[in-house]
């Protein structure tokens, strides 16, 4: 993997072979589940801000954008 990592050359072989790498050590899906929790997190301090409904909103609509996952 260390060798695939930085390659400007990797085709798309190469780069099965990293996600191949990630889904079977766990690393994706504890990632997955970091983003999870901190946008949880995000959602809690939100309702606790006291901020107007707009901001509140357009803040939920921005952090939905940054996390929506690909399948």
């Amino acid at each position: 993997m260390n060798a695939l990592i930085g390659d400007r050359d990797m085709d798309v072989e190469g780069t099965l072979v990293i996600r191949g790498i990630l889904t079977a050590t766990g690393a994706r899906a504890t990632v997955e589940r970091l983003i999870t929790a901190h946008r949880t997190q995000a959602d809690l301090a939100l309702e606790r801000a006291g901020l107007p409904l707009a901001v509140v909103t357009a803040l939920r609509e921005l952090a939905t954008t940054a996390t929506a996952r690909a399948a």
